[in-house]
C-alpha cells in the first residue's frame, strides 16, 4: 500500500539470528540449541529461543542439511485464514508440507470445519499449530513450519512494542535536546522490549525519534514483518561460487503475489543435480561449512515498515525532560534465559 500524499516510508531492520542467546551463552552453543527439534524438547526447543521474528526449521538427511525454511509470517494472519478460509487453509498446510492433502483432524482436530464458527476455527487451530505445548508436526518443524511461534514474535507483541516507545521523552544535552536511545528507555519500557536483541532496541530507537520528530506514523498494511534482504554472497559452494539468487526461493504463502516486496518465506535449497548440499557451502565471512540453520539465519535481514508523515519542527521543544534510567546490571537478561534453557533441558 503507497504511503498518502506528502507522507514516506521508513524500515528499521535487523538480522535475523537471535543475538542475545549468542551474547548469553556463545555462539556455537546457541546454534546448536537453535536447532533442537520442537517436536521432542521441552519449552518449544530451537523455535522458543528464535525471538527475532525470524524462525525456521532444518531439514537433514543422513547428516547433511538438504533444506532450511525460515518464516516471518506473524501468527494472526494464519488464525485469522484458518477462521474464515479452512480448505485454503489446509491447502496451503499441504503445499508447505509437499504433500497432496492435509486432513482436517490433523489442524482443527475434531471439527467439522463446515458446520463451526469462526471462533471454534481459530481456537482449534491455534491449538494444534501454535501452542508451546502439544504443538502439531505440521508447525513444528517435523514436517512444516507456516508461522512463528515463540511468544513475542507476534503481532500483539510488536503493537506493544511500538506503543511503549512512541510517548515523547526528550533528553536534554549541552545545547539543546535529543532522542532517547533504547538502552536509556530500557527500564521504563517493562516487558514491551528486550534490550539484546537484534530486533527490539532497533524498532524503539526509530519510533522514539520519530515521536521526538513530531511525526504521525502507522504500520504499512498488511501489518507484518518481512524478509527484506539476505547476504548471499556470502555464501560460496565447493567450487568457490557465489551461491545464485534461485536457490533462495522468496515468497508470501497467504498473500501470494510478492512484487510488492512483501516476503515472509525463505527456503534455501541446493538443487539436486549439483551433488552436493547447503552442509557444503561455505560462509566466507566466517570460513565455516554450513552445519546449523541458525548460519542462514545470519545471513538475513527483516524489517517492520511504517508510514510517517513530515516531521514538525521543534515539536519536543516544550515537553517535559526525561531522565534517562539508570542501566541494569543484567540488561539483556542472561540469567533468566540461562534459567529457562536449564529448564528445556531437565
Amino acid at each position: 500500500m503507497e504511503p498518502r500524499r506528502g507522507w514516506s516510508r521508513t524500515s528499521p531492520d535487523w538480522v535475523g539470528f537471535p543475538r542475545r542467546l549468542a551474547h548469553c551463552v556463545g555462539r556455537q552453543q546457541a546454534l546448536m540449541l537453535l536447532d533442537r527439534s520442537s517436536s521432542t524438547a521441552a519449552g518449544g526447543g530451537g523455535r522458543g529461543l528464535q525471538e527475532e521474528y525470524l524462525e525456521w526449521r532444518t531439514v537433514r538427511r543422513g547428516g547433511c542439511i538438504h533444506r532450511v525454511e525460515l518464516t516471518a509470517d506473524l501468527p494472526e494472519r494464519w488464525v485469522d485464514l484458518a477462521a474464515h478460509a479452512p480448505e485454503r487453509l489446509l491447502s496451503l498446510v499441504a503445499e508447505l508440507a509437499d504433500k497432496q492433502k492435509v486432513p482436517a483432524l490433523e489442524i482443527y482436530g475434531s471439527l467439522d470445519i463446515s458446520r463451526s464458527s469462526p471462533e471454534q476455527l481459530a481456537a482449534a487451530f491455534s491449538t494444534s499449530m501454535l501452542s508451546p505445548v502439544g504443538l502439531g508436526p505440521y508447525n513444528d518443524g517435523t514436517r512444516a513450519i507456516c508461522c512463528m511461534v515463540q511468544p513475542t514474535n507476534t503481532a500483539a507483541a510488536l503493537v506493544k512494542l511500538v506503543s511503549a516507545a512512541t510517548v515523547l521523552r526528550p533528553v536534554e544535552v549541552e545545547g539543546g535536546i535529543r532522542s532517547p536511545t533504547a538502552a536509556e528507555l530500557a527500564g521504563i519500557l517493562n516487558d514491551a522490549a528486550q534490550m539484546g536483541r537484534a530486533s527490539d532496541p532497533v524498532v524503539v530507537e526509530r519510533v522514539a525519534r520519530l515521536a521526538f520528530e513530531g511525526r504521525r506514523f502507522a504500520f504499512e498494511e498488511p501489518v507484518g514483518v518481512r524478509i527484506v534482504g539476505v547476504e548471499r554472497h556470502r555464501l560460496r559452494t565447493p567450487d568457490g561460487e557465489v551461491v545464485p539468487a534461485e536457490w533462495f526461493g522468496l515468497s508470501d504463502p497467504i498473500g501470494g503475489d510478492v512484487t510488492d516486496g512483501f516476503i515472509t518465506r525463505m527456503v534455501v535449497e541446493v538443487p539436486a543435480e549439483t551433488g552436493f548440499t547447503v552442509s557444503d557451502l561455505v560462509d566466507v565471512a566466517t570460513e565455516e561449512p554450513i552445519r546449523f540453520g541458525g548460519q542462514i539465519a545470519e545471513l538475513v535481514q527483516v524489517a517492520v515498515t511504517f508510514h510517517v508523515s513530515p516531521p514538525i519542527v521543534d515539536a519536543a521543544r516544550d515537553v517535559q525532560r526525561f531522565s534517562p534510567c539508570p542501566t541494569e546490571p543484567d540488561p539483556c537478561g542472561c540469567a533468566k534465559l540461562i534459567a529457562q534453557l536449564e529448564t528445556m533441558t531437565t
